[in-house]
């Protein structure tokens, strides 16, 4: 597929777009489509796949993708299908299966030149802003150290239940609580955590919602779902919502109602007129083993981004950085991991860092970090003067986020 070699080759973001906008392939949409829609799983990955030799999109390329997305074929069985077919028509299907099409163009990109052509899953995230800017009165509610889900009962369909990056979480005993509800065609949003909800459960939390994303059956009674925003079904699908939080909040109560179980709960919330009360409450849950408060005015809309809007307050701070690789430990670590190597943007800065602290003796001798999306806690963000870059003041290794 020529357009691919093309988009490789360009540096630029606007030749990109000048590309996708001018190619006439009947097929360019769905092979973006089937690459990068997080809805399309296939569960393989090959190595190594290189740009010669890609051939064409076709019928039957597609027809094969779905009959893998379906789970009609999986394991050996679908490997030895790609293989085969890759053989006959070109390498182009596996990287189809890699969701990566190694051309340099993202979704978000592509879609500056195809509205809508692929789906985008975005929610609305925090800032630290400092207290003084803070325009009061605002609601304060807890900040829940858990796991970030999204509940979606599209009208007259099953609930599903995705992380904030759009990933699928397999959770049938909850979703059978919103099979006959009097309210149909609405999100949640909603923080997962045990029942405390407390900082400490962060690592269990995270490890129960990976195996459900796998497929796996997980004690979902030991679950509770901490919901802070609502809003009709397709203004979350539109990425447009103009309805303030107070009426969001009001809509997400009577849900909840009809609801009716002690696993969905609204989100501790309590109206702050000043600093002094935020400081007061914030002093009380951290006092009490939760992690923070996000802050929010009730004439806020949901703007689907970072935002200054959610004022999030901890007490140590957390970055989720990319792990580039990492280094050998030595005495007691020797032919295990020393520290894995992190780089990415912390507060408006491009940092690199070797994170060891926090890694337990198991964490050191695990394989797969590489790409992955590390939490670490740290203090501040500090110029190395020895490399004139910037890197953490005490660094500390937190876990992998699955729902990143």
């Amino acid at each position: 597929m020529k357009i691919l070699h093309d988009l490789k080759k360009a540096s630029a973001r606007s030749e990109k777009q000048r590309l996708i906008r001018q190619c006439n392939h009947p097929w360019l949409i769905h092979t973006f489509k089937y690459a990068y829609d997080k809805d399309k799983q296939y569960g393989l990955k090959f190595s190594s796949v290189p740009h010669t030799g890609l051939g064409e999109p076709c019928v039957e390329m597609f027809q094969l993708l779905d009959k893998l997305a379906a789970r009609e074929l999986t394991g050996n069985a679908a490997r030895d299908a790609v293989e085969d077919f890759a053989q006959q028509h070109g390498n182009l299907i596996k990287l189809i299966c890699n969701k990566d099409l190694d051309c340099g163009v993202s979704a978000k990109l592509f879609n500056t030149e195809y509205p809508g052509a692929i789906p985008q899953f975005e929610v609305q995230l925090a800032k630290e802003v400092p207290l003084e800017q803070v325009k009061f009165p605002v609601l304060a509610q807890i900040k829940y150290d858990g796991v970030r889900i999204v509940i979606l009962k599209p009208p007259g369909q099953p609930a599903v239940f995705k992380t904030r990056n759009g990933k699928v979480v397999n959770l049938p005993v909850t979703g059978h609580l919103f099979n006959s509800l009097p309210v149909d065609g609405f999100m949640l949003d909603t923080e997962v955590t045990f029942l405390s909800g407390k900082s400490e459960d962060r690592t269990s939390i995270s490890g129960k919602i990976n195996s459900a994303i796998h497929g796996g059956r997980i004690a979902e009674e030991e679950l509770r779902f901490n919901v802070f925003d609502a809003m009709h079904y397709h203004e979350f699908i539109r990425g447009s919502c103009p309805t303030k939080y107070k009426s969001r909040y009001t809509h997400m109560v009577h849900i909840l109602q009809c609801v009716r179980s002690d696993h969905l709960v609204p989100a501790f919330t309590m109206p702050c007129e000043n600093t002094h009360e935020v400081q007061e409450l914030y002093k009380e849950l951290i006092a009490d083993g939760y992690e923070g408060l996000i802050l929010k005015r009730e004439d806020h809309k949901y703007t689907f981004k970072r935002s200054k809007d959610w004022v999030k307050m901890k007490e140590t701070k957390t970055a989720d950085l990319t792990c580039v690789g990492w280094e050998e430990g030595a005495g007691k670590y020797e032919g295990m991991i020393g520290a894995l190597q992190l780089v990415g943007e912390v507060e408006g800065k491009f940092v690199t860092v070797n994170v060891g602290s926090g890694l337990s003796d198991y964490d050191r001798t695990l394989d797969g970090y590489e790409g992955k999306t590390i939490e670490v806690k740290y203090n501040s963000v500090i110029l190395d003067t020895a490399t004139n870059s910037y890197s953490l003041f005490l660094p500390r290794f937190s876990c992998v986020r699955i729902d990143k």
